[in-house]
């Protein structure tokens, strides 16, 4: 076990190499110029020289790339051109947005889609799993933004019992901010929440012809028992496997919902800064975003040798 981790952190170092090179160089091929941004379209090419010395963007490409190298080394990010701060703190101060929202979405998201699923296997062939598999297929086929624009003509203006948008901070209440994230939660995580109905549906049907289950069951144990002790946790290694590729999702999927419920995360924050040619920002939610995503897959791993013992690295 101790040896796969090892090897597992080693590969950390090329899997973040491809996304900083793609990124730093589709940028720099995208027209827009961060300094005509700046200064407008009325600035003279005398000015927007300047400016772009001063930024170094008059560099050559691989000279730039060296630099923000050079910067990571460092645990540095830059500086963002358009806030004029660091872009760790511009980061910093948008990602617990997210982070709040992805958590919500995902509780949401597992709660839902594994009661969701077992109830469909459970019940296979009956209404409960009929609604429950075509509610499945409506929301994976469901475009996040289209579906949080439903969600604020129905909650927000219809019967008014959310916001239309805005986030309210935690420091201004708990209940007052988890209920800002209501709309933005459940476009999120219904849509997530029938891909897992789906899979958790199709594990509880693979189970229930496996022998611990008959065994459990010819013991005269409660079928409440078989289904939360064994075949429950079944389905709780099959889940925990796609748990990286969940995660994932809702956070790519945070950038259009940002964007519909006017969030200030870092969905938001990526959106602007391409607007703004801010680069160094740019690179650093990617750099930021890829990071997670393989510190999620290494907890993925670690849990999923723990949940399951069957499971031996070699």
């Amino acid at each position: 076990m101790g040896h796969y981790m090892f090897k597992r952190l080693l590969l950390v170092l090329p899997t973040l190499v491809v996304p900083i090179v793609l990124i730093f160089t589709l940028l720099r091929l995208a027209p827009g110029d961060p300094a005509v941004v700046m200064l407008g379209d009325q600035a003279t090419a005398e000015q927007v020289a300047k400016l772009r010395a001063s930024l170094g963007l008059d560099q050559p490409i691989y000279s730039q790339f060296g630099d923000w190298v050079g910067q990571l080394l460092h645990l540095n990010l830059g500086h963002s051109i358009f806030f004029q701060q660091s872009v760790l703190s511009t980061i910093t101060d948008h990602a617990s947005v997210t982070l709040q929202l992805t958590l919500l979405s995902f509780a949401l998201a597992v709660v839902v889609g594994v009661a969701g699923g077992m109830l469909a296997a459970l019940y296979r062939g009956r209404i409960v799993d009929r609604v429950v598999m075509i509610l499945a297929i409506i929301g994976v086929s469901l475009p996040e933004f289209w579906f949080g624009l439903n969600l604020i003509f129905l909650f927000a203006v219809t019967v008014r019992w959310f916001p239309v948008s805005g986030y309210i901070p935690l420091a201004d209440g708990f209940f007052a901010s988890e209920r800002s994230l209501v709309l933005p939660a459940l476009c999120l995580g219904m849509i997530q929440a029938a891909f897992i109905a789906r899979l958790t549906r199709s594990t509880v049907l693979d189970v229930l012809t496996e022998p611990f289950v008959t065994t459990a069951r010819s013991k005269g144990l409660p079928e409440r028992i078989v289904v939360l002790k064994h075949i429950a946790r079944a389905v709780l290694v099959s889940i925990l496997s796609t748990i990286g590729v969940i995660l994932g999702l809702l956070l790519s999927g945070a950038v259009a919902v940002e964007v519909v419920f006017a969030l200030p995360g870092l969905g938001q924050l990526l959106v602007d800064s391409v607007g703004r040619r801010d680069y160094p920002v740019i690179q650093g939610v990617v750099l930021a975003t890829s990071l997670t995503f393989v510190a999620i897959n290494l907890l993925v791993d670690f849990l999923y040798a723990l949940v399951d013992p069957r499971v031996r690295y070699e």
